[in-house]
């Protein structure tokens, strides 16, 4: 989304250390698929290291590995200890040039609202958005437009799915009553939802219900803990997920241009390179490049939804 004119002439001023650096960063990019061929290697500079060295290569991902590659170890990149002051400028920059996403965190209160789409059929979903959303630029008809990623069950959930979903681990125990949970919930006004928004995490309280049906042992502990786990790992594996165009989230969300979007500038290091601190340099004004076309683009769409609040509440941090 950034010419190869702009990043030429941005690289061939800030100097050679810049151009090395970034040429370390672009053959990273395109072997984070074949980790394993990078034995001993640091994937940023290149340094291969002895056996003795070996043991202070760290594993890190980049942001949203798990959405962007289908194999588990896609995203994944090693780099020496003494190198770990180049990572955050690594995953800017491929969150930025591959991803083509911009790095933003919402303001969203605890109590976390369904937000909904259109799904191919036309019907409408219930899904979610995370705090820190992916919202990447997709090239379509001849301009940079912004997605936002959402998530949702493959079938939505009625209540008695939910609590089948839930309980399944104790089905043998007749203490767990739905009745009775739905009406002490109803009687103190709370939601008697046993997942939380997102469908794929228990609502706390709900599992304090279940502990409370239960003699508190440090066996049951363990039993409660593999429970939690074994549910929230059942049910994330049934959510899918969908880049929709930030013009159609917005139709049917319009509460979502009240929220304040935290814009995450780098910050420099004050112990890092001179290299470091040009790089970091040129991350922030591409990072103000793309804060533009997304604030234009947004602007667009003015006759449709208030986007003017949306585009006011945009801070950077």
């Amino acid at each position: 989304m950034f010419s190869a004119s702009m990043i030429n002439q941005m690289l061939s001023a800030a100097g050679e250390d810049v151009i090395r650096m970034n040429e370390g960063f672009q053959n990273c990019c395109g072997s984070m698929m074949f980790t394993r061929r990078h034995v001993g290697k640091d994937m940023l500079t290149g340094e291969v290291y002895d056996e003795e060295e070996q043991n202070k290569l760290y594993r890190h991902s980049v942001p949203f590995s798990n959405e962007i590659y289908e194999q588990s170890f896609g995203g994944d990149f090693c780099t020496h200890e003494k190198n770990a002051s180049l990572v955050p400028l690594f995953q800017r920059f491929h969150l930025m040039m591959d991803t083509q996403a911009i790095p933003v965190s919402l303001c969203i209160s605890q109590a976390d609202k369904p937000v909904y789409i259109f799904r191919s059929s036309g019907a409408l979903q219930e899904g979610w958005v995370n705090r820190t959303p992916m919202i990447r630029f997709i090239w379509k008809d001849d301009e940079w437009v912004p997605h936002i990623k959402v998530s949702f069950l493959q079938n939505q959930l009625d209540e008695k799915a939910s609590w089948i979903y839930a309980v399944r681990c104790f089905t043998s125990h007749r203490e767990l009553s739905m009745d009775e949970w739905k009406q002490d919930r109803e009687e103190k006004g709370l939601s008697s939802k046993v997942f939380q928004v997102n469908q794929s995490k228990l609502n706390p309280e709900f599992i304090d219900y279940v502990k409370s049906r239960f003699p508190i042992d440090s066996e049951n502990n363990d039993v409660f803990a593999e429970w939690i786990e074994d549910t929230e790992s059942f049910m994330t594996r049934r959510v899918m997920t969908k880049l929709v165009s930030l013009e159609n989230f917005l139709v049917t969300n319009r509460w979502f241009c009240d929220l304040k979007m935290k814009i995450h500038r780098l910050k420099t290091d004050s112990e890092g390179s001179d290299a470091e601190r040009k790089m970091t340099i040129i991350l922030n004004e591409l990072l103000n490049t793309q804060t533009k076309m997304f604030t234009e683009y947004c602007s667009t769409l003015s006759s449709m939804v208030d986007t003017e609040k949306f585009i006011d509440s945009l801070t950077f941090e």
